[in-house]
């Protein structure tokens, strides 16, 4: 009996010893991460989201996988929704003029097709990674700093990603008002050196609140852009 007793405690010991073991190396995995999430994501300038080394794996423990939401958030966002965005884009310097808003009307409803899907892809992408994040159990000194961390990098990045979409849509929704617009008047407009000329006083004024109504798209879609822009930049 007392044998039994013994190995009882030598049991009870060595689980003692391990959970200990475990426990220093749950907080010493979550402090590498904190400090991680701190010195590269929160702190420096500009936004980069730095791939984990072998080694950075192994001394986050548990943790590594926590950066998998953030790292692959933005991998997604390189990778689908940005290059749809960029081909989207590539027909507004042929957009200079009048003429060149009529002769490019499939091309633009193409572009705006680009802009439906890369909107859809980056609004799934957003709601997937929140949820994602949402279900990961985290100790409060860890929460307080990945919620920093998840704001910079992902809650302030995808909503203005997304009204950069918004923005480049209603610029070619405009340009497209617009040429519908000359070509419901084309019988009381001439073309003289690309652009649209007519007599009629009121067909005139119809074009000059579209022209004008495609320019304040263009200054909204480069605000947004900026603050985007901006916030990349920022530390």
């Amino acid at each position: 009996m007392n044998a039994n007793l013994s190995r009882r405690g030598l049991v009870l010991g060595g689980l003692a010893l391990l959970a200990a073991s475990c426990a220093d190396s749950e907080g010493q995995g979550r402090a590498a991460f904190i400090a991680f999430l701190k010195e590269r994501l929160i702190e420096p300038r500009g936004l980069r989201i730095p791939p984990l080394t072998e080694a950075e794996t192994r001394r986050f423990g548990i943790y590594a996988r926590h950066y998998d939401p953030i790292r692959e958030f933005h991998d997604t966002l390189t990778r689908e929704v940005a290059p749809l965005m960029s081909s989207a884009a590539r027909i507004l310097p042929a957009l200079r003029r009048p003429q060149d808003w009529v002769a490019k009307r499939s091309d633009v409803a193409e572009s705006r097709k680009l802009i439906g899907q890369a909107r859809t892809r980056a609004s799934d992408l957003f709601a997937a990674t929140n949820t994602t994040v949402s279900h990961l159990a985290q100790p409060d000194d860890l929460r307080a700093v990945y919620q920093d961390a998840y704001r910079k990098t992902v809650t302030e990045v995808a909503p203005l990603f997304i009204a950069t979409l918004d923005g480049l849509d209603d610029l070619f929704d405009s340009v497209d008002q617009a040429a519908a617009y000359i070509d419901a008047n084309r019988t009381r407009m001439r073309l003289v050196g690309g652009m649209f000329e007519t007599a009629d006083t009121s067909v005139l004024t119809g074009l000059q609140e579209r022209s004008a109504a495609i320019a304040g798209a263009q200054a909204r879609l480069f605000q947004v852009r900026g603050r985007l822009d901006s916030l990349m930049a920022r530390g």
